[in-house]
């Protein structure tokens, strides 16, 4: 039925901050950028940063990446505050961190 998720959108209320966050902190290409909303690429899926008024609730996004270990240390590197589940000698599997508008992300390994 469902083939892939072709587009996810982002509330978020101000856009040019959000834009920055996502081009510059978090380093994806960006698509286009409207008045109102902001688009970028994640592998064959389109991220839609959609400003509004109010962020009601965040949306929760779970994304694959090919090494856990490097994202968290690129994620860090980038001054983003990246939670690490899992208790002292547990092993991580995966790791969370949230966008200035409460958009949390879960990273998993490959």
């Amino acid at each position: 039925m469902f083939l892939r998720v072709d587009t996810i959108f982002l509330p978020v209320t101000d856009i040019a901050e959000a834009r920055e966050f996502y081009a510059m902190t978090i380093g994806l290409p960006e698509l286009f950028d409207e008045e109102d909303f902001v688009g970028f690429a994640i592998g064959d899926t389109t991220l839609v940063l959609d400003e509004v008024e109010e962020v009601l609730q965040g949306t929760d996004i779970s994304v694959v990446v090919e090494s856990l270990e490097a994202s968290i240390n690129e994620l860090k590197e980038r001054g983003i505050e990246v939670e690490e589940p899992g208790g002292a000698g547990e092993p991580v599997d995966l790791a969370v961190f949230e966008d200035p508008y409460g958009n949390r992300w879960t990273l998993v390994q490959e």
